[in-house]
């Protein structure tokens, strides 16, 4: 079609939340991740400490212990960011927050600041989970794969609306 320009895209890219490699969901040694039940996504082994929002949204959950945000877009689709496996068990150690609850955030901010060798060193997985929550597999299109690099510029994800 000769105006097909014009038309608004239907499918929202997600960035990878911090640099490093990607791993399977399935691979994460957390079973509520590795098994789907909090959705489908993937991990990332970072490699670097800061962790970015990877889509525009509202975090609609900031965890008082740094390791876990919700992110609403517009349309309704939420993200879950998981920082570690078991890291609650922390209780922020480790964990430097710049954004709080209900606080409006775009793609690239940051969200925290995390001492991973901290967090290994207490005898926790490091593993950056991503996971869209309510959304079906068939909307979503994987754009890496396990044990690509990745950083906060590269699209991981889109999802058609």
């Amino acid at each position: 079609m000769l105006f097909d320009f014009l038309k608004k895209s239907n499918k929202i890219s997600v960035n990878s939340p911090v640099s490093g490699t990607v791993k399977n969901l399935s691979a994460v040694k957390d079973e509520a991740f590795s098994k789907g039940l909090l959705g489908n996504g993937l991990a990332v082994i970072p490699s670097s400490g800061e962790i970015y929002c990877p889509v525009d949204g509202t975090l609609v959950s900031v965890f008082s212990t740094g390791h876990a945000f919700g992110i609403r877009q517009e349309n309704g689709v939420e993200l879950i960011l998981h920082i570690g496996v078991d890291t609650v068990r922390l209780k922020g150690k480790g964990f430097n927050s710049k954004v709080k609850q209900d606080q409006s955030v775009k793609k690239g901010d940051l969200l925290t600041i995390c001492d991973f060798q901290l967090i290994r060193d207490s005898g926790y997985e490091t593993d950056v989970i991503l996971v869209v929550s309510n959304c079906s597999e068939d909307k979503m299109n994987f754009l890496v794969s396990e044990n690509d690099k990745v950083d906060k510029t590269t699209d991981i994800l889109e999802i058609s609306e």
